[in-house]
């Protein structure tokens, strides 16, 4: 019902919505295949953001997705939600213009709250960020799998999208050539463009890392040489 509404764009008549959130926990016996083509055609269909409202509005993303609808519930300042609606406005752009749309991408972006809220937990009790994001990537991987059946071909690039956030602070020379030549940087680039929508944190990151694509070699070694000596300048500074 939430799916069609979406997509046609008529409100659930009252006494049909009225019983939906008193009946999500019956998607627990769902199987998780089944649900996984069910979000597909609810996300992938050009009317994602519509859909989410409606999860959100008859509580069927806690059922669906119950680490991120936590994690959303907890986030004050709105800025995960804000994210992912950007992210679920630009799909629906993509399918109105007949552009590729990802699943990776898509449940990269549904299930990146979650990856949030459990790398923190991980960090808060002393846990190297590498290691933690590792490890967050895969227990909130995991913990999903138990709802919905994702794929590896779409679970392993989507906590590739996830890892490769941390690199983008990086203005390491090697890194910053590896980084760039990672299969998935475009993907993860455009995640961090969305991150920026919710954050105006990134913004520095957004701009060298856009500047990289674009330039030589030789300018992009001077761009990563200039990078490194205005933090160290700032690192000296009272």
């Amino acid at each position: 019902a939430v799916r069609l509404a979406a997509k046609l764009g008529f409100e659930i008549e009252a006494a049909t919505a009225e019983p939906i959130p008193r009946l999500a926990g019956l998607l627990d016996e769902a199987a998780p295949a089944r649900l996984f083509e069910e979000i597909l055609k609810l996300f992938l269909s050009g009317h994602g953001v519509a859909g989410f409202e409606g999860l959100e509005r008859y509580g069927l993303l806690q059922a669906l997705f119950p680490e991120s609808a936590a994690a959303l519930r907890s986030n004050r300042s709105g800025a995960l939600r804000r994210m992912l609606i950007e992210g679920l406005r630009n799909t629906d752009a993509r399918v109105a213009n007949d552009e590729p749309v990802s699943p990776s991408f898509l449940f990269a972006l549904l299930m990146w709250p979650a990856f949030c809220r459990t790398l923190i937990a991980l960090q808060r009790q002393g846990v190297q960020e590498e290691e933690a994001q590792r490890r967050a990537a895969d227990r909130v991987t995991l913990h999903q799998l138990e709802r919905v059946a994702l794929p590896r071909r779409f679970s392993l690039p989507m906590q590739e999208i996830w890892l490769l956030q941390a690199r983008f602070a990086s203005r390491q020379r090697k890194r910053v050539f590896r980084t760039l030549a990672h299969p998935r940087f475009r993907a993860a680039f455009d995640f961090l463009m969305l991150r920026q929508v919710a954050s105006p944190d990134h913004a520095a990151d957004v701009e060298f890392w856009r500047d990289a694509q674009q330039q030589s070699g030789q300018e992009l070694v001077s761009a990563i040489e200039a990078a490194g000596a205005e933090a160290s300048e700032e690192g000296a500074a009272p």
